[in-house]
């Protein structure tokens, strides 16, 4: 452009040189100035300056020597020669009043401005004189010289020359336009602006260029419907536009005011394909809210994610709309974290509270009971006037209902002012719900306090029946059977003949009456309980009440009708057929029928050694043979028993027995033996006195009787006639009992050291020994237990053997000793003189081998665990947990989850808890992350007393999060763990965690930004 404008500087002078030259000299003169004029037109500068120089170099100074010398630097300047500007210079110094000194400068100027050289332009288009200009000229002096002072900042200056220039049609008006509307722009001139870019963008080289800046303007003047309207147009018309992400930023921006969020949702989703930069929370938060508006609620979510993490107002509304699209899509489970996030701050107080109520609903809708009761008594304390107030009353009801702290639920309730019938009829029933659970605790009293407080309230009959049958379970516990059977009989009251808790109570009066001696009213029960259940499928109890049926009979001396009964029980294979086999020898033996009372006996001695009545039938079958003077095999009978079960209570009485048979058979010195074992150990047993008049008829026998009075000295001094210094020990003994009954355990411990070092032949030493080793346990001093128990297995006569074996035996598996526990619990399961000890027993071998990888063995206890039934609370349900955790060990985990739901379904106990985590571990591990979310969920619910279970149970939903890739949702939860749960090795763990995770995003952030910037490169 610079070139042309130059000629078209020389054109404009071209009738100088061709004026006509009269002699020949001058002709060829003039053909040299003409050669330089025609090499300029051809832009041949470097061949046109040397003709021009050739031309000066004449000497005639006339008016073309002038322009030579102009078109001598005018050349220079378009060959760039670095004397260009030097001899303009010289030029104008030279003509400074010459037409072409102005065209000198302009030439210079329009040189420096073509080079973006705008303050060297600015220097030179301010000294053009513009009246020696042309009309193009000077049109092109005063645009180029405004856009240098566009270009150096010079914005004061440079708007009045482009609002000189922008009227008319020439080649300056729509530039001019443009960049005076820009500077109106910039100064806030709106309307001028508005005005002049809208000229501007009639011209096509301007169009894409003005939409930006014509959107911002009516932004800026609250003209949202104008920009609208316009933003519309330029759309419509698919024209290229600069700043684009800009332009629909403000148009999305404009949209969002007016609530048109389909459009706006459109406009941000371009602005962010089309900026360079990630957009800022603001612009993100607009959109995500435009997507929740629209009903896209999973693209709203995914984009509320990243925002709802923060302490900031926009973080707080993201969590909440978070929250309300995980509800539009059914994810109940993430909405609920969400909420929480969005309640915990109070910056917005309308969205705080909307996020408690929500809270507090879904954590009712998922049966998060504990977590929906604090949260909506909350929101009713807090907000007393919301219109939310009615629905969450009604939740917070149904929540307290449904809650397993009973205790909470009715706190609470009885803490209202005023009582509707529905909140009542929630009191009958979670009182109720606390009956059985104190109950399950062995808490009879307060179990029965609780089944009268709901009985207060007969609203659902239902319930009025199951509160009355377990006050009666509750009292027959405390022995209280005349109690016990009124609570029984309204059972009946309340119920038909086929209602199961008639047939249970049944069941329990049938108990209550034989526990009173009332056989006559007993035996009815028994029977028609009898009667009712042998058809069914579910036999609950029915062998047991058969036996009991049968004793009835044999206790009214009703002997076939007992053996009838007991033939039944052994023909249906009982669980307690070794009872049945020696129940129907005692009848035999009444009926004086010896051998088969015999056989029954042997049968049970023979089948079923580890049963409970194997020392009794060892016992009355040596009483059978001692009868008929078959002293020899009453010797055997007694010898196998004290033999096998040394701690039998039967121990005592064989030893006696068997000393009648020695005297019998005239073996007097072993006769004499079994009596002296009696006296020396057993001294104030009752067959004591059988031993002594034994004893002494044996040593007569034996020509010994010298001896007898020692014996008898020694035993009045254990069973001495009040005597002073007896009753002193007594005291002392008792006296150490009640400081250990008061729980003064460092004292109790001294008064029986001081008990045992006085009287260490005392027949109560054993039991000091194990008080001692009490004391020491319950103050955690488990070595000096240890000790003293160990002292107490001295004596396998000692009534506290089997109690100190089985301490023996917990410690060593608590101190991780599992082949001293599997050896004492051995010890325990052979010396079992009641179900609870056995069934304690063979829960220890299942622990100690289980946890020595012995499977098999650990099988096979199990199994005897459930032959048994709950002899203990939880045995059963620890039977079954085992069966699973073993299978898992095994790899078998479709049989071990079976394994786990049959103990979640036998009792809602710790081991129930742990067999819910193990099947969510599993799910887990399978990589079946939602189902393992939810069996967690069902787990706090459920098990939310067990703290330590609750807290791994978060831990896994966090981890199964991190596994969906909802690290919003892991970070939430373990937030929550930190804030709230009272267990401090699960709180360590989730900051450990989470410490991790906020690492691991950190880092992944860092190479998603170095991936962008390599892109934008």
């Amino acid at each position: 452009m610079l070139k042309k404008l130059l000629i078209f500087s020389f054109i404009l002078l071209t009738p100088l040189f061709v004026r006509a030259q009269n002699t020949m000299v001058k002709v060829s003169y003039d053909q040299l100035f003409r050669d330089g004029v025609e090499l300029l037109d051809k832009e041949k500068y470097a061949a046109a300056r040397h003709a021009f120089e050739k031309y000066v170099g004449q000497g005639i100074n006339d008016l073309k020597t002038i322009d030579a010398e102009y078109y001598i630097a005018f050349s220079a300047l378009n060959l760039f020669n670095p004397d260009a500007e030097p001899l303009y210079k010289q030029f104008i110094l030279k003509y400074p009043y010459h037409a072409k000194a102005s065209l000198a400068h302009f030439d210079l100027a329009t040189f420096y401005y073509n080079g973006k050289k705008y303050e060297k332009a600015i220097q030179y288009f301010e000294k053009v004189n513009h009246e020696n200009l042309n009309e193009e000229q000077q049109l092109d002096a005063n645009f180029k010289l405004a856009y240098s002072y566009l270009n150096v900042k010079a914005f004061d200056k440079a708007a009045p020359l482009f609002n000189k220039i922008k009227g008319g049609k020439h080649k300056y008006t729509y530039a001019a336009s443009y960049y005076a509307g820009y500077l109106e722009f910039r100064n806030g001139e709106y309307d001028a602006a508005l005005a002049d870019l809208k000229k501007a963008e009639e011209n096509e080289s301007y169009k894409p260029l003005v939409p930006y800046m014509i959107v911002n303007i009516y932004y800026k003047k609250g003209e949202l419907d104008q920009l609208i309207a316009y933003a519309g147009s330029v759309t419509s018309s698919k024209q290229d536009i600069q700043n684009a992400d800009e332009f629909y930023l403000l148009t999305g921006e404009a949209y969002f005011r007016k609530e048109d969020y389909q459009k706006a949702e459109e406009n941000f989703s371009k602005y962010i394909r089309t900026a360079k930069v990630k957009a800022n929370p603001e612009i993100q938060y607009r959109l995500s809210y435009s997507q929740f508006k629209n009903g896209q609620y999973e693209d709203a979510a995914e984009n509320f994610k990243g925002l709802a993490i923060g302490n900031d107002s926009i973080s707080q509304a993201s969590a909440y709309y978070l929250g309300v699209s995980y509800l539009q899509t059914g994810k109940k489970d993430f909405a609920v974290t969400a909420f929480n996030q969005a309640r915990k701050s109070n910056l917005n107080k309308d969205i705080q509270k909307e996020a408690l109520f929500n809270y507090g609903k879904v954590n009712f809708d998922l049966e998060r009971y504990t977590e929906a009761i604090p949260a909506l008594k909350e929101f009713l304390k807090n907000y007393p006037t919301s219109t939310h107030i009615p629905e969450a009353t009604e939740i917070l009801s149904e929540s307290l209902l449904k809650t397993k702290d009973y205790s909470d639920a009715i706190s609470y309730i009885e803490g209202l002012k005023s009582r509707s019938l529905r909140i009542n009829a929630t009191y009958q029933i979670v009182t109720f719900l606390k009956g059985t659970e104190l109950l399950n605790n062995n808490n009879f009293q307060e179990a029965i306090n609780m089944f009268n407080k709901s009985l207060e309230y007969p609203i659902n009959k239902d319930y009025v029946i199951y509160a009355n049958f377990w006050k009666g379970e509750a009292l027959s516990y405390l022995k209280d059977y005349n109690a016990a059977i009124n609570a029984y009989a309204a059972v009946f009251t309340n119920s038909k003949d086929d209602n199961e808790y008639y047939l249970k109570s049944r069941y329990g009066i049938g108990y209550a009456y034989y526990n009173t001696k009332q056989f006559d009213k007993a035996l009815t029960h028994f029977r028609a309980y009898v009667d009712k259940v042998k058809g069914e499928k579910n036999k609950q109890n029915y062998n047991d009440a058969l036996l009991r049926l049968a004793d009835l009979y044999y206790v009214t001396k009703q002997y076939e009708q007992a053996i009838k009964y007991y033939d039944e029980a052994v023909a249906d294979k009982s669980s307690d057929i070794d009872y049945a086999y020696y129940q129907r020898g005692l009848v035999k033996m009444n009926l004086g029928e010896v051998l088969d009372a015999k056989a029954n006996f042997e049968a049970v001695i023979k089948r079923y050694p580890n049963s409970l009545y194997y020392d009794d039938a060892l016992f009355q079958k040596g009483q059978l043979e001692l009868q008929t003077g078959e002293n020899n095999d009453a010797v055997k009978a007694y010898s196998a028993l004290i033999g096998i079960k040394p701690g039998s209570p039967y121990a005592p009485y064989a030893y006696s027995r068997r000393a009648i048979a020695y005297f019998n058979l005239k073996d007097y010195e072993k006769a004499i033996r079994d009596y002296q074992y009696i006296l020396d150990n057993l001294p104030t047993h009752e067959e004591s006195q059988n031993a002594l008049k034994g004893i002494q008829e044996a040593l007569a026998a034996a020509g010994r009787e010298e001896e007898f009075p020692a014996i008898l000295a020694k035993f009045k001094e254990y069973n001495p006639d009040n005597k002073e210094s007896a009753s002193l020990t007594v005291l002392e003994f008792e006296n150490a009992k009640a400081l250990y009954n008061n729980q003064k355990y460092p004292q109790a411990i001294q008064s029986f050291l001081t008990f045992i070092n006085g009287n260490p032949n005392n027949p109560n030493v054993k039991e000091a020994q194990y008080y001692m080793a009490e004391s020491y346990f319950r103050q955690n001093e488990l070595p000096s237990a240890i000790e003293y128990y160990k002292k107490v297995t001295e004596s396998r006569a000692s009534s506290y053997y089997n109690k100190a074996i089985q301490r023996l035996a917990d410690l060593s598996l608590l101190n991780k000793d599992y082949q001293s526990a599997k050896n004492y619990y051995q010890i325990l399961l052979a010396q079992a003189s009641s179900k609870k000890d056995k069934s304690i027993a063979n829960v220890g071998l299942v622990v100690s081998y289980y946890n020595t990888q012995k499977y098999d063995s650990a099988l096979y206890y199990t199994s005897e665990i459930l032959k048994q039934g709950n002899s203990t609370l939880d045995a059963e349900s620890k039977a079954m947990l085992y069966q699973g955790k073993i299978a898992m060990a095994k790899g078998e985990n479709d049989k071990a989850v079976d394994y786990f739901i049959q103990t979640i379904n036998a009792a809602k106990d710790v081991n129930a808890a742990e067999a819910q985590y193990l099947i969510a571990k599993i799910q887990y591990n399978d990589k079946k992350y939602k189902q393992s979310l939810e069996t967690l969920y069902d787990l706090n619910n459920n098990f939310s007393i067990y703290d330590d279970w609750l807290g791994r149970s978060f831990l896994l939903i966090a981890e199964n999060f991190v596994a969906l890739n909802e690290l919003f949702q892991a970070k939430a939860t373990l937030k929550s763990i930190i804030e709230k749960s009272p267990h401090k090795e699960t709180v360590e763990k989730a900051k450990v965690r989470l410490s991790e995770l906020e690492s691991k995003e950190k880092e992944t952030e860092k190479i998603e930004k170095g991936q962008e910037g390599k892109s934008n490169e």
